[in-house]
């Protein structure tokens, strides 16, 4: 239950309307979506929607440490790919891809969730809203600049994957709202030369070389594991179910 009057007015005019539209509209096995919902006062919002009892993906990576990358990072990762493909193929990006927006079910399977920030918008056109959380953030955004909002999105992906392999920031400061282009922490943090690469590509300061979906499919990583992923349903991954 959504109480309006408590919510600041920029959320209730612009955010809340487009997570209300993006929940109901889309239609992936990848991202969660609204089943029903009901306004039974002026002020209040009901929003019925499936129970993911694995909790976030966050919540995984800080319980495990790092996330095992062969195969259930891969695995992981593959379906938020497609998930985040398949809104950019119908002209939406999200803004705001992290770990705490990745809810997983009871069989570990991946559900992208909180449209808030997602909008439709012209592949060539630059966003001018300065939103998303700012260690997942582009170079372009940090430093306020109009940015490609499917190469932020891309961007995001990148440091979700770091984060997911080691459990750490790809990043280790912040300096006057500009991110240290030399502060990358690679090393030997990533457990495979082939994860390094795509990280690397997806997280390319210059958004127009950065990568993309077709960047990750044809990746050595993801290559290397398409034989788990073909055989996807025999594996499962462990969850902590909620109460």
């Amino acid at each position: 239950m959504i109480n309006v009057n408590t919510m600041p007015k920029s959320v209730a005019e612009k955010f809340l309307p487009r997570e209300l539209l993006f929940t109901q509209i889309v239609r992936h096995p990848h991202i969660a979506r609204a089943i029903s919902i009901r306004i039974p006062h002026p002020t209040k919002i009901a929003i019925i929607s499936e129970y993911y009892s694995g909790g976030t993906l966050l919540h995984l990576i800080l319980r495990r440490k790092r996330i095992p990358e062969f195969p259930h990072a891969c695995r992981l990762f593959r379906q938020l790919t497609e998930a985040v493909h398949y809104l950019h193929d119908r002209g939406v990006v999200h803004r705001d891809i992290k770990a705490e927006n990745v809810l997983l079910d009871s069989n570990g399977d991946v559900k992208l969730v909180d449209f808030g920030f997602a909008r439709y918008i012209n592949q060539k056109e630059r966003s001018k809203s300065f939103c998303g959380t700012k260690p997942y953030s582009a170079p372009e955004i940090v430093q306020h600049r109009p940015y490609d909002a499917y190469a932020s999105d891309w961007y995001a992906m990148g440091v979700l994957l770091y984060t997911m392999l080691t459990g750490k920031w790809p990043h280790d400061s912040y300096e006057n709202d500009k991110r240290v282009s030399n502060c990358m922490i690679f090393s030997r943090d990533i457990p495979s030369r082939a994860a390094r690469t795509l990280i690397l590509c997806l997280m390319n300061e210059d958004y127009r070389f950065r990568g993309t979906y077709n960047t990750i499919l044809n990746s050595e990583w993801m290559k290397t594991y398409n034989k788990w992923l073909i055989a996807d349903k025999h594996f499962t991954y462990e969850v902590t179910r909620t109460s």
